[in-house]
């Protein structure tokens, strides 16, 4: 599974990840967490696109609500072994007040993580 929020971390990711042999041939979910709206369909779709162009096969879902308890949900319906994501997407200074998501799946995560930064 890719965790994908349409930013620069992320669309870094989804390229190093399509550009990499390592995960060739795996079954790929993308999900970006959080409200559908058009732009954010757009920027799913682009890097669905670019995955697939490289030969992976992609699942693609927007879901809403919080993203911690989300990803972790749509790990266990299903029996997902790896999350891959792009690593600290904000300032230094807003992590620091408000906290980070990529801290939150570090410390939470019961599978292996692949952090790409």
């Amino acid at each position: 599974m890719i965790a994908y929020d349409g930013r620069e971390a992320a669309d870094n990711a989804i390229s190093r990840i399509a550009q990499s042999p390592l995960l060739i041939g795996l079954p790929c979910h993308l999900v970006m967490v959080g409200e559908e709206t058009p732009e954010r369909r757009q920027k799913l779709d682009e890097a669905q696109q670019i995955l697939e162009e490289e030969g992976f096969e992609v699942i693609a879902s927007i879901k809403p609500s919080k993203i911690y308890p989300t990803l972790t949900l749509y790990k266990e319906e299903n029996q997902i072994e790896l999350m891959a994501m792009g690593a600290y997407g904000h300032s230094r200074l807003r992590q620091f007040f408000v906290g980070s998501n990529t801290s939150k799946m570090i410390i939470e995560s019961d599978i292996p993580l692949l952090i790409l930064r």
